[in-house]
Order: C-alpha cells, then sequence, then structure tokens
C-alpha cells in the first residue's frame, strides 16, 4: 500500500514521468548527470530526444565573443583546477596567432612563480609575479589597450580573490573567470560557488573533460550559476 501512495504520488507531482518516452529521456539525463530537478523541468518542454537536444542547446549559455576578441581574463579557481594550465594553452594560442600578451600571477609560491617563469620562457612572452594589488591595478589599467593578459590567482578554497579583485576590475575590460574541474561532482562544484561572489564573475569555464564523466555538470553549474561558459579544455599544457 505504501508503495502505491508513493507511486501515485510521484504521478500527481511529476506528470511527465507518466509518459513511458520521457521516462526513457529522465533516465538518459541522470545517467548523464543532469540534476534531478532540473531533468524534471526539461521533460515538461521536450518530448523526444531532438527536442531535448534543442532545449539543451537554447538554455545553455555560451559567451558568444571570441576569446582572441577580449582585452584579457583574470582566472578563479580552487586549488588544481587547471587555472595555470589554461593560461599555458591560451598563451600558445595567442603565440600562434602573433597576438602580444603578458602572464600575470599574484600567487608568489616557489613553485608558482618557477613555474610562471618556465611558460614564460617557452611561450617566448613576459611574465610578472606582483607583490600586491596596486601593482596589478597599475598594470591593468595600463596594459589593458596595448597587450593582452591573462591573470593567474592562487588556488584558494575560500576563493578570497574574487571579492578582493571584484572593485578593481570592475572598470577595466579583463575578463574575470571561474574555473571549475569538470571532473568534480555537481554537488562539490555547487558547494564552491556558494562561496563566491557571483556579482564579481563574468564567465565559468570547464577544465578536464577528458577525466570527466557524465557532462550533465556543465548544464548543471550553467543554469545554477547563471553564468554563460567561455571555456571548455581537456588534457595537460602539452
Amino acid at each position: 500500500e505504501e508503495m502505491c501512495f508513493l507511486r501515485e504520488s510521484i504521478n500527481t507531482f511529476f506528470p511527465c514521468l507518466q509518459n513511458n518516452s520521457k521516462k526513457g529521456l529522465y533516465s538518459f539525463l541522470i545517467k548523464n548527470g543532469v540534476d534531478a530537478h532540473l531533468a524534471l523541468l526539461l521533460l515538461e518542454r521536450a518530448n523526444n530526444m531532438d527536442e531535448l537536444r534543442e532545449l539543451l542547446e537554447t538554455e545553455l549559455k555560451i559567451s558568444r565573443t571570441s576569446f582572441f576578441d577580449e582585452k584579457g581574463f583574470v582566472f578563479y579557481g580552487l586549488p588544481g583546477a587547471g587555472k595555470t594550465t589554461t593560461i599555458f594553452k591560451m598563451g600558445k594560442l595567442f603565440r600562434e596567432s602573433k597576438e602580444k600578451f603578458i602572464i600575470v600571477s599574484l600567487d608568489r609560491s616557489i613553485c608558482s612563480v618557477a613555474r610562471i617563469k618556465e611558460m614564460a620562457l617557452k611561450l617566448k612572452c613576459d611574465a610578472k609575479v606582483l607583490k600586491d594589488l596596486k601593482e596589478l591595478y597599475r598594470i591593468v589599467h595600463n596594459n589593458s589597450n596595448k597587450v593582452k593578459l591573462l591573470i593567474d590567482t592562487p588556488g584558494d578554497s575560500n576563493m578570497r580573490f574574487v571579492s578582493e579583485l571584484k572593485d578593481l576590475l570592475k572598470d577595466s575590460s579583463v575578463k574575470r573567470c571561474y574555473l571549475v574541474d569538470a571532473s568534480m561532482s555537481t554537488q562539490s562544484s555547487i558547494k564552491a560557488f556558494k562561496t563566491v561572489d557571483l556579482t564579481a564573475v563574468d564567465c565559468i569555464g570547464f577544465t578536464k573533460l577528458d577525466l570527466a564523466y557524465p557532462y550533465g555538470t556543465v548544464y548543471n553549474l550553467s543554469v545554477f550559476s547563471g553564468k554563460p561558459v567561455s571555456f571548455l579544455t581537456s588534457g595537460s599544457c602539452e
């Protein structure tokens, strides 16, 4: 009797699951990591796989501006999210397109300084490791119209640099990007998001797609954050 009551309750609250074809779509979404609540909302408007694909493409917010047209980026994220690696990959693309750029780091740890210097040698570009935010302010406002800036921040579980740079970068053309390890669970990613002032973030990016399965986290966080996706990357620096 309790099972029958539960089934009837589910049918009442989620009428879309009474349709066998939609049950299959629901299972497909859950299997691919889409949040259960978001999956149900999708199925209220999609009746088959083609409609579902079109709906996902519509709802997944994507930055429409090519990163070649941006003046620069500052990357935030948890330790190991791939901030420095993403900067190196972007630097390679800028180098190939003969764009002028500078790598700037706010991380003064020994390992980070060594890696930034190594990147600068490989990319044949200038790199600066800064002592404080006043130096960053001067660099941003003196160079944003001359060269592209790729700014790295320390991996910090409290994301303190997101708030500290909010006012400093608010009048600049540097895009503020929050990077997420795509192999993290949605729950862990949302927990990290809750520590961030999203008004200080312009877009989000996903790294380590080669290690991620499934990819539902990309959709989930796009919806939950309300921010457009700017980057999808995989693999190492090389």
